[in-house]
């Protein structure tokens, strides 16, 4: 109830307003639009926000004015007509490699991660998991206005009914009944996209179809609960500060809020630099997995923010936008924290593996080692 509560707090929305100009080109930006922040309540609802999410204020020289770098790639091209890892699938769906699906979890930016979920993970799996239970709930049966195009039965064996695992692994080795039954259909995605205001392209003839095509990884016609997570926070990256349910708006508020904190010159991205500097403030609730408090973190570990920069800025050499740190954050925790049954308990490490990185008293094992080095190296 404390954790529901705490997040509500974030639903009071960034509010910009217009004034735009065009500027220069900077870090191969095609082109930048300044918005002012018009009001000083503005200001003080995020103040309100820091608050509660950091440990010291913003700073007085920080500007309270942002700008909104214009896209030059488009993240959500998932697609790729061209793509030579594409698959044939057994309903005639040229099926893509997914070769779009970063590690954003793991590599260096693991370190990062693990920095920041002490403040975001718990909100994180709470809503994860209501977005299964709640789509779990919805029919999955076919209706006389729409019918499932991913039904297995269309392409299962002459005489497979369906009724074993053996029966499904008989179409693929990939496909599990069990995860199966669990799995998110195109009827339950018609019936709750246009309810729950899902980001949906304008020239859509049928978007659940859509969905399932672009993020069924194992090919079995349905979205299991590793897939489902995924396909919500990519599609809806383009929604910005829209209202939607079900698609960890809430918890989106929160990271925008910190990155508006982050962004103290209003560049409207962040570098690794300024994430470097002033994320050490971050209210954690802990001291575990902490990369700013190990001996020359500077030199070992700087790495992280930069992988995390390398795999999730598409719209400035060097840095990520508001929108691209925030499905960065949820990208990296969905990675680790959701398979393809569920989403992982509290305290399960088995895919994100900090043991691997950390040691029991939680100290970075690879810059204690790297730092005691330097030290003889000193001698």
């Amino acid at each position: 109830m404390k954790q529901i509560l705490s997040l509500t707090l974030f639903l009071i929305a960034i509010l910009f307003t217009s004034q735009i100009n065009a500027s220069s080109t900077v870090n191969n930006l095609k082109a930048t639009t300044k918005v002012h922040v018009a009001m000083e309540q503005d200001i003080n609802k995020l103040k309100l926000q820091w608050g509660q999410l950091f440990s010291v204020a913003r700073g007085g020289a920080c500007t309270s004015e942002t700008f909104l770098p214009d896209a030059s790639k488009d993240p959500n091209m998932v697609e790729d007509v061209n793509d030579p890892d594409a698959v044939q699938s057994g309903w005639g769906l040229t099926r893509p490699s997914f070769n779009w699906v970063k590690k954003w979890g793991f590599g260096d930016a693991a370190y990062l991660i693990d920095y920041l979920e002490p403040a975001f993970l718990a909100n994180f799996k709470l809503e994860a998991n209501h977005i299964l239970t709640t789509f779990s709930k919805i029919d999955k049966k076919n209706t006389e206005e729409y019918k499932d195009s991913f039904d297995l039965k269309l392409i299962a064996p002459k005489g497979n009914n369906l009724l074993s695992d053996a029966d499904f692994k008989q179409i693929s080795k990939k496909f599990s009944k069990s995860i199966w039954e669990k799995s998110v259909n195109t009827c339950q995605l018609n019936k709750s996209i246009p309810l729950w205001g899902y980001y949906t392209p304008e020239d859509a003839d049928d978007f659940a179809y859509d969905m399932v095509a672009k993020y069924d990884m194992n090919g079995d016609g349905r979205l299991n609960a590793r897939e489902t997570i995924l396909a919500v926070i990519w599609n809806n990256k383009k929604r910005d500060n829209l209202f939607c349910h079900n698609c960890f708006f809430l918890l989106g508020k929160q990271l925008g809020a910190a990155f508006a904190f982050l962004d103290c010159e209003g560049k409207g991205y962040l570098t690794a630099e300024d994430m470097w500097e002033k994320l050490p403030s971050i209210k954690r609730g802990s001291d575990s997995y902490n990369i700013f408090k190990i001996p020359q973190a500077t030199s070992i570990r700087t790495s992280a923010v930069n992988d995390f920069i390398l795999k999730n800025g598409y719209t400035v050499d060097g840095g990520v936008t508001r929108n691209e740190f925030i499905s960065g954050v949820l990208l990296g925790m969905w990675d680790r924290n959701v398979v393809e049954e569920k989403v992982l308990a509290k305290d399960d490490d088995s895919r994100a593996m900090k043991k691997l990185r950390w040691t029991a008293k939680k100290t970075d094992i690879r810059a204690a080692a790297v730092a005691a080095t330097l030290k003889k190296q000193k001698k």
